[in-house]
C-alpha cells in the first residue's frame, strides 16, 4: 500500500474523488486526535489523504497561474524576437545613414575645395587682368612717347 501511496499520479485526481472525500476529511470522526488514538497507520493514511486534497486544491490556483505564466512567456519572447528584428533595422539604418553622413561630409569637403580654387583662379585672374589693362596702357603711353 506505501508503494501505490508513493506513485500515485497526484496530478490527475478526478474530482469525483476530491468531492467524496471532502466531507470526510472534515467530518469530526476524521480529527487528527481521534485517527491518531485509533491507529498509526489510519493516522499516516488519514495525513496523506487530507494532503492530496489540499494538492488539488493548490493545484486548482496554481495551474491557471503556470498557463499565465507560460503565455506571458511566450508573449515576452514574441516581443523580445520582434524588438531584435527591429534592432537589427536600427542598426542597418544608423549603418547607412553614418555612411550617408560620411559621404555628405567628403561631398562638402571636396565642395570647399573647389570653392577655394575657384577663388583663388578668380584673384589670379583678376590680378593677370589688371595686370594685362597696365601693360595696355604702358603701351599706350610708350606709343604716344614715340609719336
Amino acid at each position: 500500500m506505501l508503494k501505490r501511496c508513493t506513485q500515485f499520479d497526484k496530478d490527475n485526481i478526478s474530482q469525483e474523488t476530491v468531492s467524496t472525500l471532502r466531507p470526510v476529511i472534515e467530518s469530526p470522526e476524521y480529527d487528527e486526535k481521534v485517527l491518531k488514538n485509533a491507529s498509526q497507520a489510519a493516522f499516516g493514511l488519514a495525513k496523506w489523504v487530507r494532503a492530496m486534497v489540499q494538492y488539488d486544491d493548490a493545484m486548482k490556483v496554481v495551474k491557471p497561474k503556470q498557463a499565465q505564466l507560460k503565455e506571458a512567456k511566450d508573449t515576452a519572447a514574441a516581443a523580445q524576437a520582434d524588438w531584435d528584428v527591429a534592432l537589427e533595422k536600427l542598426r542597418k539604418v544608423e549603418a547607412e545613414m553614418q555612411k550617408l553622413i560620411d559621404e555628405f561630409d567628403a561631398a562638402k569637403a571636396k565642395e570647399q575645395e573647389l570653392t577655394d580654387s575657384f577663388e583663388d583662379a578668380k584673384r589670379k585672374c583678376d590680378r593677370a587682368t589688371s595686370l594685362i589693362e597696365k601693360l595696355a596702357q604702358e603701351e599706350i603711353s610708350w606709343k604716344e612717347s614715340l609719336l
